[in-house]
């Protein structure tokens, strides 16, 4: 069985875990198969009503982020969402067990620094993304390294201690004006903005300084304005969704797919 948190829109607005588990009666062709949803449960450790709109899961499983896009700056991480199995280099403890979310500890640490946070990701350096108006913010414009305010260590202190996020160095070079979507795919992210562009990025960690380092390029421009990225390993395709201005938002044919290949050569 696998778990993924996400979030509900409920009376609490909080953080939640949603379990996928197996479908019990599989059927091939026409029919359910692999994973359905299952039972949820609440970060109770987060306080209701805080609008949360978006959350991420670090690739390391360590630390589950939650932000609002309503004009709420803040940032709520809770450290181990699913337990801590112990050091990932040694076999997992027969007796360990996924914690209730009642037992995981969360807190504010800071803020992302947007007027309106439209997407919230983890990269493959294990470094929060906040994009929206009007840049990709993250803890120092170099993310990583030893300095106190980088991430992670800026939570061990104290709550909010990791301070306002800024405007990441390399987004602002590959001039990202708005991110509306952030996803990674193995060394690399892909970021979308509302004027039809996406740009790749490739990022590696320094081995000598730990910080962050990123080459990038334009992927694709001049598509219809963006509201979802993805990729189809199967098809290695990345998969960008559209909406067609033209149509009325509300219906759903309004979305249209490009299926671009899927080139990591960079």
């Amino acid at each position: 069985m696998a778990v993924i948190p996400t979030l509900q829109r409920l009376p609490q607005s909080g953080l939640f875990v949603v379990q996928l588990v197996n479908v019990p009666s599989p059927v091939v062709i026409g029919g359910e198969a692999g994973k359905t949803v299952g039972a949820f449960d609440y970060y109770s450790n987060i306080p209701g009503g805080q609008n949360l709109t978006s959350a991420a899961v670090s690739p390391d499983g360590m630390f589950a982020i939650a932000t609002s896009n309503r004009r709420a700056q803040f940032i709520y991480a809770c450290l181990n969402p699913l337990g801590d199995p112990g050091d990932p280099g040694l076999p997992i403890d027969p007796n360990f067990s996924i914690p209730p979310p009642s037992q995981v500890k969360c807190m504010v640490v800071g803020n992302n620094n947007l007027v309106v946070d439209q997407t919230t990701a983890f990269g493959p350096d294990d470094q929060p993304y906040f994009g929206g108006q009007r840049t990709v913010n993250t803890f120092n414009a170099d993310p990583g390294g030893s300095s106190p305010t980088a991430w992670p260590q800026c939570i061990f202190n104290s709550a909010s201690h990791c301070g306002n996020a800024v405007p990441n160095s390399a987004f602002v070079a590959a001039n990202v004006p708005q991110a509306d979507d952030i996803i990674s795919h193995g060394s690399f992210m892909y970021v979308s903005s509302q004027n039809g562009t996406v740009v790749q990025v490739k990022v590696t960690i320094d081995p000598v300084s730990g910080l962050s380092q990123y080459k990038f390029r334009t992927y694709v421009a001049g598509l219809l304005p963006i509201n979802g990225l993805g990729v189809a390993d199967d098809l290695k395709s990345l998969m960008v969704y559209t909406v067609n201005p033209m149509v009325n938002p509300s219906n759903t044919s309004n979305t249209v797919i490009f299926k671009l290949p899927l080139c990591e050569d960079l």
